[in-house]
Order: C-alpha cells, then structure tokens, then sequence
C-alpha cells in the first residue's frame, strides 16, 4: 500500500480549483493520502475561544477542497482545531462523514480524541496515531479538543496498535517554528515512539520543512512543512517550501517500508502547489542533505538549536513579563524596553516552569483562571 502524507493545510483564502492542478496525476497514484488540517470549519455561529496567536478557519467552500487533493483521512491534533471552540470542531466531523473523509486526533470526549485509526488493505492494517503538543488546543479529558503529545499515553497507543496492525504510524504536530531541525527533546520523543514500536514518525507544525533519518527499523520526518497555507508576507522563504512523503508498506513476511520524498513550492506568489523542478529541485536535495548530517550528530544538533534558541531569547521572556499591550511587547523584543525580572524572580520563574511538580500545579492554577474560575 502506498500512504501519501502532507503538511499543514489551511485553505482559509485564496484557495480555488486550479491550487492543485501540478499534483493531482502524482496524488493519484497513491492508495491512501492523509494530510494536516490546520484551522476549525466555520459557518457563521462559531465564537474565537482565549488564547494566544491568530484564529484560523475555513468556510464550507474552502473545506471541500479536501476533496481537491483527494484526501482520504485528516489529522486533527493542531495547535487550530479548536480556534472556534467546540462548535468550529463539530463542524468538521459532521462535513467529513458527508464527503467520505475520515478523521484521527481530536474529538467530543477523551475517548473519541485519543482513537487509533486503522486503514484497512483486505486482512492487514495500518494504524494511525495522532497527536500534538498542548497549547489551547489541549483541554482537559472532559472537553472537546486534540489528542495531546503526552509519551506515556502515546506509548500505550503504540502497544494497543500493533496488537491490531501490521504497521504503526505516529504523527505529531510539535516543535519551533521556523525552526529546520528538531530540539533534542523531539528527537529523543520521536526516537522513542520507533523503540517502543512504530514503524514511521511524521512530524509538522514549524512551518517549514526539517529533515529526515532512518533510526533503527524505522523512519522519522521531523518536518513535511506547509502544504497549502497562504501567508501574503512569505514569498521565497522557508515558508514556502515544503515535501510530502510516500511510504510504501509492503504486506509479506518480512515488513518492508519504503519511502519517497515529493519536494514542492507552495503559496509563492499565487495560490498553487508546484513541484519543485531542477535546480530548484537540486537545492532542495543539497539543504536536505545538510539538514540530515546535523540529525546525525548531537553535538551539531544542540549547537544548532542553541543559535536558534539565542535569536528567540527575548520573545520567549516576554511571555512572562508584564508587557500585555502588543507595541510594548514589540519594543522589549527589539531590545528597547528593560525586563523587570529581579533575581529572585528568575530562580522563582525557572523553579516554577523547570520543575515538573511545580509545573504541574502552576498548570493547573493558570487553566483553573483561564476557566474564568475564582484563585
């Protein structure tokens, strides 16, 4: 069977029936094509819920390209799918069951966010498990919303699945945007979820695309990258550029997986996908390359993110500083406002976010107010 996986899809403007017209003979010589959608299906009723970074959504007209890209499953667990609360969610499962498109890694209830999907090929199966790191997106076991990046969980979805299917698929929507390789945190998850049992890990959510290993028995895309996500401000950037991967999983004895790598250029300019071509082609392959000796290496990897890590300092500290209103946050990002952060503070902060048993009641008095509970 030949699974096709994309990237992030948010057809919220722009999109039309010409986006897709470079891919659609290549999409359809696949068996089956999973890809990311990454905005809530809005129908007019739906209100934003609180939190942080732009709402996305798409309207009916825009969700059906889908159909487009002859999607047959679409992974929910994303840090957008709950934009327009559990209504903009519902929509999505009640408009998928009508077009004959499936549906993993959100749901109404803890039960229906956390499901395994199996694709079905005569008696063999495939599973499909799907989930994202927490931001508003997560909520708790008794709301709807996606299935959460947690390894212990997501452990036990792994030995519930091969019990059940021939092969293992764990997607996860995680990690730095902007960012082409993985921290050493989602490289040392990524790697577990290969030990303890599944066949391929597909990562996105960084907006571009990272590279790739084989570890093991198995194989980690770190990130596939946007596959149709318009942003007028991108052009020629790492935004733009992206793959889709197929795996070829061959039903013998002896488990075979093969892969293929799809380089594209997309929203660049215009609203299309467009196989990369040449040379364009050829400096895909050469970054790629490049990208995957760093993986290689820890000591290369650690130093890479630190760089990254160091450009981000001062947007990540003022996250907790008292600057609410948006040009203040923009002047201490640019280095022209002072932190207020005493000593004392800076250990309190870090001991609070550092340690997991304070984090964990931090968590839970910040989502208790969140709520709109009395502290």
């Amino acid at each position: 069977m030949k699974v096709c996986i994309m990237g992030d899809f948010c057809p919220s403007v722009n999109i039309d029936d010409n986006s897709f017209n470079d891919i659609t003979n290549l999409l359809s010589t696949f068996d089956y094509r999973i890809v990311n959608l990454e905005c809530a299906l809005r129908q007019g009723e739906e209100l934003p819920i609180a939190k942080e970074g732009p709402f996305l959504g798409c309207n009916l007209s825009q969700f059906h390209h889908l159909k487009s890209i002859k999607a047959d499953m679409i992974t929910l667990a994303n840090n957008h799918v709950l934009d327009y609360g559990e209504k903009g969610l519902e929509n999505i499962f009640l408009e998928s069951q009508k077009i004959g498109i499936r549906t993993v890694g959100a749901g109404l209830d803890n039960d229906s966010k956390t499901r395994i999907a199996y694709i079905n090929d005569g008696d063999k199966k495939i599973a499909i498990i799907n989930c994202c790191e927490a931001e508003f997106s997560v909520t708790d076991e008794k709301n709807a919303g996606a299935n959460p990046l947690d390894e212990i969980d997501i452990y036990n979805k792994i030995q519930e699945a091969k019990n059940e299917a021939y092969s293992v698929i764990v997607i996860v929507h995680g990690g730095h945007e902007y960012f082409q390789l993985p921290s050493l945190r989602i490289q040392k998850i990524f790697r577990f979820f290969i030990d303890v049992g599944a066949d391929v890990v597909v990562g996105h959510h960084p907006h571009c695309y990272s590279g790739y290993e084989q570890y093991k028995e198995g194989y980690i895309f770190y990130s596939l990258g946007n596959f149709f996500f318009d942003n007028n401000s991108s052009n020629h950037t790492i935004w733009n550029d992206g793959f889709f991967v197929e795996l070829d999983i061959s039903f013998g004895v002896q488990k075979e997986i093969g892969y293929a790598v799809y380089p594209y250029i997309q929203c660049c300019g215009n609203n299309k996908v467009l196989l990369m071509r040449d040379t364009e082609k050829q400096a895909f392959y050469e970054q790629i390359i490049k990208l995957n000796r760093i993986i290689e290496d820890k000591k290369l990897l650690q130093k890479e993110f630190y760089k990254y890590a160091d450009k981000q300092k001062r947007h990540a500290l003022s996250r907790i500083l008292p600057y609410s209103n948006h040009y203040l946050q923009a002047l201490f990002k640019r280095g022209f406002l002072p932190s207020f952060l005493s000593k004392k503070a800076i250990v309190s902060h870090l001991n609070a976010i550092r340690c997991e048993a304070h984090k964990d009641l931090l968590i839970y008095a910040l989502y208790k107010k969140y709520k709109g509970e009395q502290i």
